[in-house]
């Protein structure tokens, strides 16, 4: 089979020329930072901002490039590059080194998390499964430039390259592709979604390190070695030989990992919202003491047989995770689904005041001051404004949203200066769709409001609809004119390890004192820090 006629230029004009191997790193460094965001959004006990993101993964690009080229010029070049040191710098000829590149990554994260002091094997982890697109990108791009090809073949996928003897061979980047790149990335998705491994963290990271090492010493077998080194002792190649440390330390480390405890999936961050300041927590139910329908973080500070000792001790445990105290730094109102907001411009002398107002959300300037909402099945809504130092947080009940909580809540910070467009919006978890059941008269109800309302339900059994509330307030959200929105995945009423949920414990029973609202409720909260 013929080389395809493919230019290894993508873009040429004025005597510029974009090569395709450029291309694939500046197009597998952009997809692979989408995809960090959005498992960020579904992350828990997530460390990084948007804006952290953004430095972080900056500095992985520089140690990529970097520990890529000398890595290929110690590895693979080393007597060429000593003779010719400028040509290190030209990148764009190609030649970059894998198992440089991943020194150079794993050393730029290292010193980012050492000096924001951030967990590096979490982080790692979010990296490594990002990985294997820039990965698939880079193999696709070396087939392109005919660079890399395989060994001598004679079965009928063999490919005669420009710049090969003329004989067929592997195209063993395609190969590479599917293994380090496709296959790689499916596997990684599926192991960090099993909990006992996601909750320990580097297990994900080190799991990329050794499957890409196996997979290469496989592909090894059908790609021709560096003409500049050829083959080693025992007709292994220096690919093989570079990557088998990698395998034997990743199965060591994974060993040693998965002896330790899991991680306590103690809280969801908004990535949106946080900024050197701002902080916010969407809690799990998760590392609190209370006991049997309240276990066991359950923050429900009213209407509660749950003993009054055990809710103080797991407020204090969750506002710790902030260095804030609990009983001075945390105000929380009596929720009662109406469209009721307060606002809080002055210092706080007394918190126990605020812990007796009747109302459903709360918005306020003042620093160390956390404001925080408690729910079991409707959306926690918390809001800021970076211009104004305003922050929110709102209980978005299916009924507090149709008695325009979201509007009164957005009228008061534009009342207090905030421009529509300055104003962030996460909402985090609450009962999805698939688990929130309503009557038709319930469906004309909310569509009587506006017609485009008919979208939130789908048709169900027994003459049910599922209601979609998350989407509810969104729309609401956008009605006032709000762009920059940040929604979770999680459903409360599933996740039963994570969440409470309402609705869950009315069809179990799973409620004190046979009164259906004597149940726990996970607490939310965001929270301007002094810096």
């Amino acid at each position: 089979m013929q080389f395809p006629n493919i230019s290894p230029v993508a873009i040429s004009f004025f005597g510029l020329e974009i090569r395709w191997y450029a291309l694939a790193y500046i197009f597998g460094f952009i997809l692979a930072f989408y995809y960090i965001k959005h498992l960020l959004r579904s992350s828990t006990n997530n460390q990084l901002s948007y804006i952290e993101l953004d430095d972080l993964f900056t500095n992985a690009i520089f140690g990529v490039i970097i520990g890529g080229r000398l890595g290929y010029t110690l590895f693979y070049n080393f007597n060429y590059y000593i003779s010719n040191p400028i040509n290190i710098l030209k990148i764009w000829e190609g030649g970059m080194s894998f198992h440089g590149g991943l020194i150079g990554c794993i050393a730029s994260i290292f010193l980012w998390c050492k000096y924001h002091k951030k967990s590096f094997l979490q982080i790692s982890d979010i990296i490594a499964m990002s990985a294997p697109i820039g990965l698939f990108l880079g193999r696709i791009a070396n087939f392109i430039n005919g660079e890399l090809y395989g060994r001598i073949t004679t079965s009928k996928i063999g490919i005669i390259f420009p710049a090969s003897d003329g004989l067929p061979r592997h195209p063993s980047q395609l190969y590479e592709a599917t293994g380090e790149g496709l296959i790689l990335f499916i596997i990684l998705f599926f192991i960090h979604k099993i909990k006992a491994i996601r909750n320990r963290y580097g297990i994900t990271a080190f799991s990329f390190i050794g499957l890409y090492g196996i997979t290469r010493i496989i592909v090894e077998n059908f790609r021709e070695p560096d003409a500049q080194i050829g083959f080693l002792k025992f007709g292994i190649t220096m690919g093989q030989l570079l990557t088998i440390p990698m395998i034997l330390i990743s199965i060591s480390a994974i060993y040693y990992l998965l002896r330790k405890k899991e991680v306590v999936e103690e809280y969801i961050s908004s990535p949106l919202l946080e900024n050197s300041s701002v902080k916010t927590r969407f809690f799990t139910r998760q590392n609190g003491v209370s006991k049997g329908v309240f276990a066991s973080a359950n923050c429900k500070n009213y209407g509660t047989s749950d003993k009054k000792e055990n809710i103080k001790t797991n407020r204090a445990r969750l506002l710790k995770t902030l260095g804030l105290n609990a009983n001075n730094s945390l105000i929380t109102l009596i929720q009662k689904h109406t469209n009721k907001v307060i606002i809080i411009n002055k210092p706080v002398k007394n918190i126990k005041k605020y812990l007796e107002i009747e109302a459903d959300g709360t918005i306020t300037n003042q620093k160390n001051l956390a404001i925080g909402i408690l729910t079991a099945d409707c959306v926690p809504l918390l809001l800021s404004d970076e211009k104004t130092g305003f922050i929110g947080a709102i209980h978005c009940g299916w009924k507090g949203i149709y008695k325009n909580i979201i509007h009164e809540a957005i009228s008061k910070m534009i009342s207090l200066g905030s421009n529509i467009n300055d104003i962030k919006v996460a909402l985090r978890p609450s009962l999805k769709q698939k688990s929130y059941q309503v009557d038709k008269n319930f469906m004309e109800n909310i569509i009587a409001q506006d017609g485009k309302f008919k979208s939130l339900f789908t048709p169900y059994q027994n003459k049910k609809f599922l209601f979609n509330c998350t989407k509810y307030c969104e729309l609401k959200l956008k009605l006032e004119g709000i762009k920059n929105i940040e929604i979770l995945p999680f459903d409360t009423y599933e996740n039963e390890d994570l969440f409470f949920s309402y609705r869950r414990s009315i069809i179990r029973k799973e409620y004190a004192n046979n009164d259906p609202m004597d149940e726990g409720r996970q607490l939310s909260i965001i929270v301007k820090k002094s810096i």
